[in-house]
């Protein structure tokens, strides 16, 4: 999986599921500062995405034309 399908993956599961970015660090084991670059488009190490992305289940699939994957998609068309 690449590094911006697993964020993909992450930041539409935190979505879907309504968790904030204090849940998710809780939920992983990872500083607030750590969560929100993985969240919000900072610049997480390839460590810290594999922290997060342990909270997300092994078959989870994001919807199709989520925002998530929409935003992904503008980020990478204007660089």
């Amino acid at each position: 999986m690449t590094v911006d399908k697993a964020l993909q993956r992450i930041r539409s599961y935190v979505e879907d599921s309504g968790l904030n970015i204090k849940q998710v660090s809780l939920a992983a084991g990872v500083s607030w500062h750590t969560a929100n670059d993985v969240l919000e488009d900072g610049n997480p190490r390839l460590a810290s995405i594999r922290q997060v992305e342990s909270i997300v289940p092994a078959d989870y699939q994001p919807p199709q034309g989520s925002d998530c994957q929409k935003r992904q998609g503008q980020t990478h068309d204007a660089a």
